[in-house]
Parts: structure tokens; C-alpha cells; sequence
């Protein structure tokens, strides 16, 4: 014989689960994705530590010369370029090369190689020597970094010598980015404070937000079986285990999925969608797994636990309601405000800047939730009182469901803060990231690809620069305080011929590119139809035909003329590092993609378990007051709705706030003012859909209502 209720009783166990390995499985996969952020500067630190050089006072015998320079390529960046010039047989050579490198031989790394091979327009393999081989895996500091190695085919003395390459002991993954190299990635990327905060916030909080969401969704029948079980006399440490048991099948599972799958897919070395970039293998060591599933599994299981605790009132099995008091509502807007004065403090310090800025905005996510739930808490008593006073039953039932629903509105305004707070450090954070090289970008973009600029570092006169260069090209030369070329080519970049240079009367285009030639006042034009000779300096190469420089040819052919040295790039690429911030904050959109579909899923959770509740609070009231159903449904749309519209006042609110300190730092204020409306415009159309859903669901409970059932 069946029993009564069974079926319903294995229902909501099947829930349970599939909530909990939900929860489990995005919280393990969530630490996983830390602990490989964490990993992939452990390998960056390792790969700096193998290269690392020893320096030497003097070039002799047994030593090697290095000159370290920077190079740029669309879709790339910036890369480091090293010129190496070994004295003898016993002097030393960075890791990952086949061999010493002979005058005019060139090593590439693999993801040159292979960017060499999709643009071969490029000339990476013609622009610093002859490729005799591809750097090894133990020369690198990450799967794809963009390295050369060159040794010039005349010699030059060299910035600094080497007497032995490798450090003892190695670097901290957090000197990366801060001291840690002298070339290649690690002197361009961040520090590994900055991606770590970026990941926790952007990732491991929507997916905290999800294990509290799924937790609290299915926590009134918990609650009630834990009560029972208190009423019937059940020893303290039967009903712990009892509530642990609750959510640690589905933990366990979900948590084991998670980091495994995580685990999998490091393991194969991926590359990171959008951003491009690929993982290392060995970022997300098996035993460092195998502690993110056990800590996935324990942080999911007790949060279950705790939400499924409850205490008796007197000697009555009935649930405790939590009642903020409303004083409540002044702690988010006070910690709003101390954020923004403490963070306005630092903000000529750019770690202290970034880390406090991470740090409020995690730290007001509960703050600012606490508030809105206790001005939910405070309108739905206001409501009660009201309607006390009027006789209106459904007024009551609804008032109290939100006066003493504390808990309830607060998990609902955590889950919305936190897709606010997602949203807006993504956003301003981007904004950081890419603003530096906005002037760059916009002095580019307005000089045009018609011009270029090279500068050559070896004064060799006897070769001329000119025998390299297309016809359609011609030179101006920057010496000092004058502009030396072709009249036709100085009126081509609207500049004038033979006259003092005037800021003020010039073209903005003519404007963009002296601003990058750092020109002293009264500075001047000279025409010289003679053909420039090659010195030591800086050169501007301009199509006569109106067209666009090739970079590429162009740096195969200063290369040529240079000796392996010269630096090639379009007017304003070296402001900010232009194209390479942009490349950086790519990382922003998955990271952003991933937090915001679990917060989502989190938000979806919250809304139903609320949606459910409400129903089975107001499907008596219906039932009863059947010819007052509009009355009764008014009630339920200020009830189902509430809730969120505060709590996307608050979420709009403190993102804005939180912003103003870095928008004004990097000067556009205002700029996420839409981000604003849409927060507080996206928790009003999800008011409209709880209110759609609580509606049908009480419609529904109602049909079938029977006074003295429990739902």
C-alpha cells in the first residue's frame, strides 16, 4: 500500500537534489576557475624564473648582450622583441632555444609561428633575420606567448649582459607583472591581484549567490520537518545530521561534476573563447581539484543546513519569521558612502585604488541587501496595518507575508545586487582597461593609415634607408625641433613648408601627429627634396599616393636597412599601449557572460521559491473571498512585485554610486548612467513576470484549497 504523501515526499527530495547538485556544481566550478587563475601565474612565475637573467659588469668572453624592445601586430598587441649577441661558445642563451643563434638568425615562439602562417602579409617571418627555429615550450611563460629572439646581423652594443640565465630561488606568482621579468608577457599583464579579485567578484560571487538561492528556495518543508522533529523530542545532533543529510547527495555530486569537468577541460589546454587566449595544461593540479570538490561539496552542504534550521515559538511547531528592524535601512547607504570617500582617498594609488574598489563592492553587496529587505519588511507591516484597519483579509495575509518574510526578501535582494554588482565592475572596469589607450586609438584614427612612424637606432649614413623603400613612400625626418622633407609630403600630413609650427592654426589631423612627436615650442618645417639620410632618430613614412603604409613591408625594410633594430608602428600605438589594454579587457566579457548566466539562474530560483510561497499564503484568501478576486489580485501584484522593484532601486543605486569614484578618475563621469536604467528597468520586468507567475500559481492553489491542508 502506498503511503499517503510518498509521492509528494520523493518529489521534493528529486528537487532538493537536483537544486543542490546544481548549487554544488557551479560553486566547485567556480573555485576551479580561481584556484586557475591562481595556476596560470604559478606557470607564468615559473616560465620568468627559467629566463631570468644574471647580469654581468662586463660584455667579455662568456657573456651575452641583450637588448630588449617592443613590437606591436594587429589582433596581437604588444610583444617582446630581444636582441641576443653571445661572446663566445660558453656564453649563455635563454631556455628554449635549439642552439646559439648566429648573426641575422631569428627564433620565434609557436604562436608566432603560427600567427606568421594566417598572416603571412605580415612578414613576421622577413622582418627581424632568417627563422631557423621555434622557441621550446620551457622558453615561455605561457602556451602563447608572442616572443622573438633575433641576433643582429651587425653588432650594437647592447643595454645590458648577461653571465647566466635562471633565478634560485624562483618568483611568487604574485611578482608577475611586477617585477618578475624583463621581457615577454609578464611585463605587460596585470598583477595577479587584480584578475584574482576579478574572478571572485565576476564569477565565485553569482555563484554563492546560487547556492544561497537554491538553499533558501525549498527551505519552508525543511523547516517543517525540522520542527517536527524538535517537537518530537529529536536529540540536537539527530536533527543536525538530518539537515546536512538534506543537501549532501546532490553537493557531492555536483561539486565532483563541477571540478572534474573544470579540471578536463584546463587539462586540454584550451583556448578561452572570446578572449582568445590559451590555459596551460598544468594550471589546475589533480590534488588542488580534488580540495575545491570536497570544499564545493562542504560550503553547499552546510549552507542547506543552516537555512533548513528553525526554532520552536513556545511549545508550537510553527516556523520563526525573521523582522528587520528598520534602522536597517540607513546600513547600505552609510557603507555606500564610506565606500566612496575611502576609495576617493586612494585614487592616485592605483593597487590600493583597484583593491578597495573590489573590496567595497563585495562588501555592499549583503549591506545594501540588508536595507532593501528591511524597506520591503518595513512596507509590507505598513501594509498590514493598513489593511487591519480597512477588515481587508487578503491585505493582512499578503502584509504579513512580507513583514515577516526577512529572510525571503533578503536572499531576493542579494541574488539582484549581485547581477547589478556583476554588471557594473564589468562595465567600469573595461572602462579602466581601455581608456588608457583611447587617446592612442584616437590619434590613429585621425592621422589615418597613411602615415607611419619608425625609429631607426643605428646613424649609418653609407646605407641609405631609401634603397629599401617602395617609390610610393616618402620620409620626413624629426630632428629636434624641425620637420625635415618634401614640401608635397609636409602639406600632405597638413603641416606647413618652411614655417613655424602654430599649435593652434593647425588641422586636427596635423594636431594628432605632432602631439605624438613630443615637438618643443617653436619648433619648424624645412623642405629638403634631397633624400633624408639615415641617422639615429625618429622618421615619419607617408604614402604620396594617399593610401595606407604597410607596416609590414615598412618593417621589413627598416629591419633591413637597421640592422634587425628598428621600431615600426602608426603615430600614437605606443600611448597606453593602445591595442594591448583592449586585448586585456577581453577577459571581462566571458568572465561577465559566465557570472551573470549563473546569477540568473540564481534570480530564477528565488523568484519561484517566492512565487510558491506567496500561492500557498494567498490561495485561502481567494478561495474564501471569491466574488473580491480583484481585490485579492491587486494585493498579490503590490506583494509579488514589491520585492524586486526595491530591490532594483537599491541595485541601481549602489552601482552608481560605487562608480563614481573610478569614472571620475579616468574622466567620464556619467558614463554608465544607461546601466542605471537598465538594472532598475530589468528588476521592473522581472516584478511583471513574478507578478504573471504568483497570479497563475494562486489561481491555481486556490481551484483546489481546502481549509486545514498545509501546502
Amino acid at each position: 500500500m502506498t503511503k499517503p504523501g510518498g509521492h509528494g515526499a520523493l518529489s521534493r527530495w528529486r528537487a532538493e537534489f537536483w537544486r543542490a547538485l546544481a548549487a554544488g556544481g557551479a560553486l566547485a566550478a567556480a573555485l576551479a576557475l580561481v584556484a586557475t587563475t591562481y595556476g596560470m601565474y604559478e606557470v607564468r612565475a615559473a616560465g620568468d624564473a627559467r629566463r631570468a637573467p644574471q647580469y654581468a659588469a662586463t660584455f667579455e668572453s662568456g657573456t651575452t648582450g641583450i637588448t630588449t624592445d617592443f613590437a606591436e601586430l594587429p589582433g596581437v598587441g604588444q610583444f617582446s622583441v630581444v636582441y641576443l649577441q653571445a661572446r663566445g661558445d660558453e656564453a649563455p642563451m635563454p631556455p628554449g632555444l635549439e642552439r646559439d643563434l648566429a648573426p641575422g638568425e631569428v627564433a620565434l615562439s609557436p604562436a608566432l609561428v603560427a600567427y606568421a602562417e594566417r598572416h603571412p602579409d605580415e612578414h613576421i617571418d622577413q622582418r627581424y633575420g632568417k627563422v631557423v627555429s621555434t622557441i621550446a615550450p620551457d622558453g615561455l611563460s605561457a602556451p602563447d606567448e608572442h616572443l622573438v629572439y633575433a641576433a643582429p646581423a651587425t653588432p650594437a652594443k647592447p643595454t645590458q649582459v648577461v653571465s647566466a640565465f635562471g633565478a634560485n630561488p624562483g618568483f611568487s606568482p604574485w611578482q608577475v607583472g611586477n617585477g618578475s621579468a624583463i621581457f615577454g608577457e609578464s611585463m605587460q599583464i596585470f598583477g595577479l591581484a587584480y584578475p584574482l579579485l576579478g574572478v571572485i567578484i565576476l564569477i565565485l560571487l553569482p555563484a554563492l549567490l546560487l547556492v544561497t538561492a537554491a538553499a533558501h528556495s525549498g527551505v519552508r518543508p525543511r523547516q517543517r520537518h525540522d520542527l517536527i522533529l524538535t517537537a518530537l523530542g529529536s536529540p540536537p545532533g539527530f536533527r543536525r545530521r538530518t539537515r546536512l543529510a538534506g543537501g549532501l547527495p546532490g553537493a557531492i555530486t555536483g561539486a565532483a561534476l563541477g571540478a572534474a569537468l573544470v579540471s578536463i577541460w584546463v587539462a586540454s589546454s584550451p583556448r578561452v573563447p572570446i578572449v582568445g587566449s590559451q590555459l596551460a595544461s598544468g594550471a589546475l593540479p589533480t590534488t588542488r581539484t580534488v580540495g575545491i570538490a570536497i570544499t564545493a561539496a562542504a560550503v553547499t552542504t552546510i549552507v542547506w543546513a543552516l537555512m533548513g534550521r528553525s526554532r520552536m515559538q513556545g511549545n508550537r511547531p510553527t516556523v520563526r519569521s525573521l523582522r528587520l528592524p528598520s534602522w536597517l535601512v540607513l546600513l547600505g547607504p552609510l557603507l555606500l558612502w564610506a565606500s566612496y570617500a575611502i576609495t576617493q582617498q586612494v585614487r592616485d594609488n592605483a593597487t590600493a585604488f583597484a583593491i578597495l574598489t573590489w573590496f567595497f563592492a563585495l562588501l555592499c553587496v549583503p549591506a545594501v541587501a540588508i536595507s532593501a529587505a528591511a524597506a520591503t519588511t518595513g512596507i509590507g507591516s505598513a501594509l498590514r496595518r493598513w489593511a487591519l484597519r480597512r477588515g481587508n483579509p487578503s491585505g493582512i495575509v499578503a502584509g504579513a507575508w512580507l513583514s515577516n518574510g526577512g529572510r525571503r526578501a533578503f536572499v531576493l535582494a542579494l541574488v539582484v545586487l549581485g547581477i547589478s554588482t556583476v554588471a557594473f565592475q564589468a562595465a567600469q572596469n573595461s572602462l579602466v582597461l581601455t581608456e588608457p589607450g583611447a587617446e592612442g586609438r584616437r590619434i590613429a584614427q585621425t592621422v589615418g593609415p597613411g602615415v607611419a612612424q619608425v625609429e631607426l637606432y643605428r646613424g649609418q649614413p653609407t646605407a641609405e634607408w631609401h634603397d629599401h623603400l617602395p617609390s610610393t613612400y616618402g620620409v620626413i625626418a624629426v630632428r629636434d625641433d624641425v620637420l625635415v622633407g618634401e614640401c608635397a609630403l609636409l602639406n600632405a600630413v597638413d603641416l606647413p613648408c618652411d614655417e613655424p609650427i602654430s599649435p593652434g592654426e593647425l588641422t586636427p589631423r596635423a594636431r594628432a601627429l605632432t602631439s605624438t612627436l613630443v615637438l618643443p615650442d617653436g619648433a619648424t618645417t624645412r623642405a629638403s627634396s634631397a633624400p633624408v639620410a639615415q641617422d639615429a632618430g625618429t622618421y615619419l613614412v607617408v604614402a604620396r599616393d594617399g593610401g595606407t603604409v604597410r607596416l609590414s613591408e615598412l618593417a621589413v625594410a627598416s629591419n633591413a636597412a637597421d640592422g634587425g633594430l628598428a621600431k615600426v608602428g602608426r603615430p600614437g600605438d605606443d600611448w597606453g599601449s593602445g591595442e594591448g589594454y583592449v586585448i586585456q579587457a577581453r577577459w571581462i566579457v566571458p568572465m561577465t557572460v559566465l557570472g551573470l548566466g549563473i546569477a540568473l539562474a540564481a534570480l530564477v530560483l528565488s523568484s519561484l521559491g517566492a512565487a510558491r510561497d506567496l500561492a500557498s499564503q494567498m490561495a485561502g484568501a481567494l478561495a474564501l473571498f471569491a466574488p473580491r478576486r480583484r481585490g485579492v489580485l491587486a494585493i498579490t501584484t503590490i506583494a509579488a512585485g514589491l520585492p524586486f522593484v526595491m530591490s532594483g532601486v537599491a541595485a541601481g543605486y549602489a552601482g552608481r554610486t560605487q562608480a563614481i569614484p573610478t569614472l571620475r578618475k579616468i574622466d567620464v563621469p556619467g558614463a554608465l548612467d544607461p546601466l542605471t536604467y537598465v538594472i532598475v528597468g530589468g528588476a521592473c520586468v522581472a516584478a511583471l513576470c513574478s507578478i504573471a507567475l504568483s497570479t497563475r500559481l494562486i489561481v491555481l492553489a486556490a481551484s483546489t484549497w481546502r481549509p486545514g491542508r498545509e501546502r
